[in-house]
């Protein structure tokens, strides 16, 4: 997605009944930018996670993701 437009969308507040509200911080929990951002996130993490295979294979590192939710396993709590 691009940032800029990203951005903005972060910045342009909210409607509730008829009345604008700013933005001053964070994203609404179940609000429709909210997969977004997580999705966002999830995609440094996951390059993060995948890694080189031979750490995969080291640690038995695992990624699951669906949606806007994932899970990682590792031989360790420390991995």
């Amino acid at each position: 997605m691009n940032k800029r437009i990203l951005a903005k969308w972060l910045r342009c507040g909210f409607l509730d009944q008829g009345t604008r509200y700013p933005t001053t911080a964070g994203v609404p929990q179940g609000g429709i930018i909210s997969p977004v951002i997580s999705n966002l996130g999830l995609d440094g993490l996951e390059a993060i996670v995948q890694g080189s295979s031979w750490q995969r294979s080291i640690h038995n590192l695992n990624y699951v993701r669906w949606a806007d939710d994932f899970l990682v396993t590792a031989t360790s709590r420390q991995v």
